[in-house]
């Protein structure tokens, strides 16, 4: 889901600037989120159904954001726009940003199955168990602007926060893209894929960026033995079972 180059609140911020203050700069750690496929989810669904779902949503959102020290600036549909380190900045912002969208990613996993939603095969009535988001976050400079009663109560301007759309507009399902100036030396605290380089119009070198799976400490998924394809427990104990047996069958029917 696109969002304008000018981004803007529309819940009631109380720290947000009065309208009509002047603008002002502020190193902030913008992270915008969306869920995948949401076009042909909300065609599979009733209504009502649909609704309920981006209610779960947002609150997977709004809980993950202020769990983790940020504001959330905008939810426009299944999108969010939200950032760290308003109206202090602190060396945690991206740290705190990349948190807050694991705890997302993870969370919209669970959403509780709803009649009629397309499944992770994209076939109707499994339920949406293959709900995914893509995410990107990017940090520095973001000028920082109060609004009025038609634009809402904070307005977001710069490059920044067009780098980290960009970012997530260039995430794969589940994937969640943040920038090399957002974390930092930071990078060690979680695991991440190869490095990579993303073009944005009207920014004249690319972004380095990684592909953060989870925390460094986070238990690493389990994999099956190389060389050797991964089977349901008890496979292995029933095929034991019927070589002992034959192997006994063979050696009466020799006796």
């Amino acid at each position: 889901m696109a969002f304008p180059d000018r981004a803007v609140a529309s819940d009631d911020n109380p720290s947000a600037p009065a309208a009509g203050a002047a603008p002002a700069r502020h190193r902030l750690s913008v992270l915008f989120c969306d869920l995948c496929d949401s076009t042909a989810l909300s065609g599979s669904l009733e209504a009502e159904d649909y609704a309920a779902l981006l209610s779960a949503l947002r609150r997977i959102y709004d809980e993950a954001v202020t769990r983790h020290g940020g504001t959330v600036v905008r939810i426009l549909g299944d999108g969010l726009l939200a950032v760290f380190g308003y109206p202090v900045p602190s060396e945690g912002d991206g740290r705190r940003a990349v948190l807050a969208a694991l705890q997302m990613h993870e969370a919209v996993k669970h959403i509780a199955p709803l009649p009629g939603a397309l499944g992770a095969h994209g076939r109707p009535g499994e339920g949406p168990q293959g709900l995914r988001l893509h995410s990107g976050i990017h940090a520095g400079l973001v000028l920082v602007q109060g609004g009025d009663h038609v634009v809402g109560r904070l307005e977001l301007m710069g490059m920044v926060p067009n780098i980290a759309a960009r970012l997530s507009a260039e995430a794969g399902p589940d994937e969640l893209l943040v920038s090399d100036e957002t974390l930092g030396p930071a990078r060690a605290l979680f695991r991440t894929d190869a490095a990579r380089r993303v073009r944005v119009q009207g920014h004249e070198q690319a972004i380095d960026c990684w592909t953060v799976a989870a925390r460094a400490d986070a238990p690493a998924p389990a994999a099956a033995p190389r060389g050797r394809a991964a089977r349901p427990a008890g496979v292995g104990r029933a095929a034991g079972r019927h070589r002992r047996e034959t192997g006994r069958g063979e050696a009466r029917a020799g006796a």
